[in-house]
């Protein structure tokens, strides 16, 4: 408890030391240390206004570290590296400029040129000692100070502390570089956890699990009646909270053959329930399904399923079906009226009646 109070009154502190306007173009120089990344994480949420200057060597092991997890993220930042020497034409001009060096890893000299620039466009946090630290400069070897940076790092951008943890979805890591099988909004900031696909037999029996890729297919031996593949894409929507989202689910297979009709299908389940089936054989190669309305807890699943059986090499090109989700604001799709419902209504009673014959 006493720490979580130093770790606020010590953001506190820093915020008051980088009062930048939101839409204000910014440059900030830092070092990869954990001063220099506290002060990132802040301004974190601006990350479109900022241009990074790292001091250091490019060839260095932690100096591409950082480069490429930064560069790994949404919406990245632009990010250069330069040596101190460089400094000093960053301080031409009148852009705003955050100095995130201590006093003492910076020059006599440009330190006199950046107090030069005026307090209005230049902000220099570790110059001047913390109230919150004990009246001291911030030491990041000191344990007491490293552990308030990293709750700092940890509380706005937690992917600078812990590179190996990006992929966890619960941090909040803002990958730009989202599977291509979701095409999320522009303001969607959490990570999107991989996806599993599952391949059973007609008594549900798990045959086959691998990471999905986008694509649903059934191998040419398990092309038999009620085996299917499926994706369950609920742990798309644990990441995103409370808010709604509408959902499309995109499909896309290139087999054509209406001699084939009642042979494959392609089903959408929302909570248990048949949303759609859609015949492979006798449907456009592109389809799209809307379902308004998604939450965390919504369970929904896409599935090939085999009405009949197949079990050709020919058959298995056929059931390769693209998988593709897209995000939208609750609102975009209209919510399901009587018709709809009893629509998939009757789809649910057909399908029964198929699986009872």
């Amino acid at each position: 408890m006493i720490r979580s109070e130093v770790v606020a009154a010590t953001t506190d502190e820093l915020l008051t030391r980088i009062p930048i306007a939101t839409d204000q173009q910014i440059v900030v120089v830092l070092e990869n240390d954990l001063l220099g990344r506290a002060i990132l994480a802040l301004l974190w949420d601006q990350r479109s206004n900022l241009t990074v200057y790292l001091v250091g060597d490019d060839q260095e092991r932690n100096m591409q570290s950082l480069r490429s997890g930064i560069a790994g993220v949404r919406n990245a930042p632009q990010v250069q590296v330069f040596t101190t020497l460089e400094a000093a034409e960053l301080t031409a001009g009148d852009a705003a400029l955050v100095w995130a060096v201590q006093a003492q890893r910076t020059e006599p000299d440009l330190a006199k040129r950046l107090q030069d620039r005026g307090a209005q466009i230049t902000f220099v946090p570790f110059f001047e000692p913390f109230e919150t630290l004990g009246n001291q400069l911030p030491v990041q070897t000191a344990a007491s100070h490293e552990l308030v940076l990293r709750d700092i790092i940890r509380d706005h951008a937690p992917f600078l502390n812990f590179y190996g943890d990006r992929f966890n979805p619960k941090n909040l890591y803002e990958r730009s570089r989202y599977p291509h099988w979701i095409i999320p909004p522009e303001d969607l900031v959490v990570g999107i956890p991989q996806l599993t696909r599952r391949t059973y037999d007609a008594q549900s029996k798990v045959l086959e699990t691998a990471e999905f890729d986008g694509s649903l297919d059934l191998a040419a031996a398990l092309i038999l009646q009620d085996h299917r593949v499926t994706v369950e894409l609920g742990p798309v929507f644990e990441v995103l909270g409370t808010t709604p989202h509408d959902v499309t689910l995109e499909f896309s297979n290139v087999y054509v053959n209406p001699a084939a009709h009642g042979a494959l299908a392609i089903q959408v389940h929302r909570n248990g329930r048949l949303v759609t089936s859609i015949d492979v054989a006798t449907t456009e190669k592109d389809v799209a399904v809307a379902i308004p309305g998604v939450r965390s807890g919504t369970r929904l699943s896409a599935t090939v399923l085999a009405l009949k059986d197949n079990p050709k090499k020919s058959w298995e090109q056929a059931t390769t079906t693209q998988v593709r989700i897209r995000l939208h604001p609750k609102g975009t799709h209209p919510a399901q009226g009587f018709t709809s419902r009893a629509k998939a209504w009757v789809q649910r009673r057909l399908q029964r009646r198929q699986q009872t014959k």
